[in-house]
C-alpha cells in the first residue's frame, strides 16, 4: 500500500493555514493541497511528516508538533492527515522558495470558496481546526 502524509500548519489563532500549490502529481497540478509526501519504508507518520514539511518549506519542526488527526484509505494507497498550530508568523513562509511548489497562505474563514483547493480539503482544514475531533480512519468507497 501506497502511504502519504498531508500537514496542515495553522496560525496560532486558527485563522490562517498553509497550503502548497502543487505541479504533481499530475492530477493536482495547479491545485492546493497541504504539505506532504510519500512516506519512507522504515519511516514513521509522523518522522514522514516531519521531512516532508521541511523539504517542501525549509522550515525545521519537531515530531511532536504534528498531530494526526485522520487516514484517507483508498484501495491502494494510504493518506494520513496532520495538523500543527504555531505561534510563527506563517505570513512568512510565503516567500520561502526551497523546492519548485509555490507556498501560499490562505484564511481559514472562506476556504470552501477557493476554486483551486483540493476537494475534500474542503471538510479536511475545518476539521482539522477541532482539537476534540479524532477520526482515524475513512474509507473510500471502491
Amino acid at each position: 500500500m501506497k502511504r502519504m502524509v498531508v500537514g496542515f500548519n495553522f496560525s496560532e489563532d486558527r485563522k490562517k493555514v498553509l497550503l502548497i500549490v502543487k505541479q504533481k502529481p499530475e492530477w493536482q497540478n495547479g491545485m492546493l493541497n497541504g504539505v506532504g509526501g510519500h512516506v519512507g519504508e522504515e519511516e514513521t507518520l509522523k518522522k514522514a511528516m516531519r521531512r516532508e514539511f521541511e523539504e517542501e518549506t525549509g522550515v525545521v519542526t519537531q515530531v511532536s508538533e504534528w498531530d494526526h488527526y485522520c487516514t484517507y484509505i483508498g484501495n491502494e494507497w494510504a493518506v494520513s492527515f496532520f495538523r500543527r498550530f504555531t505561534e510563527y508568523n506563517i505570513d512568512h513562509y510565503h516567500k520561502l522558495i526551497v523546492e519548485v511548489e509555490q507556498l501560499e497562505v490562505y484564511p481559514v474563514e472562506g476556504i470552501t470558496e477557493v476554486m483551486n483547493l483540493i476537494p475534500n480539503l474542503k471538510w479536511l482544514i475545518h476539521a482539522a481546526l477541532d482539537k476534540n475531533i479524532q477520526f482515524m480512519e475513512v474509507r473510500c468507497p471502491s
